[in-house]
């Protein structure tokens, strides 16, 4: 069997067998058959890749199994996690738990507090009418910056169940912690009132995210931080593109820690910030102190129309457009 054709055939002429042969397939003994579909099932087996995954501790044993952790502790030469499914063993573990990660919370690498601020609605819509949904546009208001807001309001179309509806929502950064925080739900109000909706109409959704800081400390013994457990950039809050680009980092790492048997992780951080991921986040959060400092629309156009042109010399391809009405006042 050197190509995919093979297991083809084989399924054709075994068809091939039963419709012309039926009479000489029921003479094969049962006892036979059984041997066959034995050898068939141990031929499946990667016996690499089960000895990789028993070497791991565990923890590939139980991932169809996972629940959320509840709670974990570092025991000698492993991290033992409880879970609502039990106690999970594992070498190594990578805390992608989100901005409240428990993982982080165990470990002892919260540090200081990074925590940005989000609430959102959705608020259904006509596509045919909605400019949004029509020029197929994503907007990003900036002018409460002059209000003390780290962060802006944003309309960004959106489906649920298949139905049109507008995810409509208020960021703040934090990114700047000394600084006065801003009244997220008399901003986002305003916001709403100048559409003609009205915030009291809707349910309230609140989502805490976690900033990067390329200062922090991103691991411990046994123990990495990944996604929005080691923080998004607070510029614009891209989480989502940097978590996945987080996999390749993570994956390096654990390669050379299995390999080497050193799972102390301790130059996790300066391989992170000298990784194009990690001058990217540091990249934004620099620049989100600068200009949240500075509270200048002007400055955000210089900085949105840079990155509009990256984008733009990246990909040629049409899409969605991101609008910025604050940057045109």
């Amino acid at each position: 069997a050197r190509s995919r054709w093979a297991g083809v055939l084989h399924g054709v002429w075994m068809l091939i067998i039963v419709l012309l042969v039926p009479g000489l397939v029921s003479q094969v003994p049962m006892a036979v058959l059984a041997a066959l579909m034995i050898m068939a099932g141990i031929s499946a087996i990667d016996v690499r890749e089960a000895r990789s995954i028993w070497r791991t501790g565990g923890a590939a044993r139980w991932s169809k199994a996972w629940s959320p952790s509840l709670d974990g502790r570092v025991e000698g030469d492993c991290v033992l996690l409880d879970t609502t499914q039990g106690t999970i063993q594992a070498r190594a573990v990578v805390a992608a738990d989100g901005a409240k990660s428990m993982v982080r919370r165990f470990a002892g690498l919260d540090g200081p507090s990074r925590v940005a601020r989000l609430i959102e609605i959705l608020t259904p819509e006509d596509p045919t009418t909605t400019p949004e949904f029509v020029h197929h546009r994503v907007v990003f208001d900036f002018t409460p910056m002059k209000q003390g807001l780290q962060g802006y309001v944003w309309d960004f179309p959106s489906a649920v169940d298949g139905e049109p509806y507008m995810n409509r929502g208020v960021f703040d950064s934090r990114v700047l912690p000394d600084r006065p925080m801003a009244d997220l739900k008399a901003i986002f109000a305003d916001y709403l009132r100048e559409r003609d909706i009205s915030m009291a109409d809707f349910e309230l959704m609140g989502n805490p995210g976690r900033w990067f800081d390329p200062e922090a400390q991103m691991s411990a013994p046994h123990i990495l931080l990944a996604g929005d457990a080691a923080g998004i950039e607070p510029l614009v809050s891209d989480g989502i593109s940097c978590a996945m680009w987080y996999g390749e980092v993570v994956a390096e790492e654990l390669a050379t820690a299995f390999e080497s048997g050193d799972m102390s992780f301790a130059g996790y951080r300066e391989r992170l910030l000298a990784h194009p991921l990690g001058q990217h986040m540091a990249r934004r959060t620099n620049a989100a102190r600068f200009l949240y400092k500075k509270r200048s629309p002007w400055a955000m156009r210089a900085v949105w129309f840079g990155m509009g042109m990256r984008t733009r010399l990246r990909s040629r391809r049409p899409g969605w457009l991101v609008h910025s009405p604050a940057l045109e006042r």
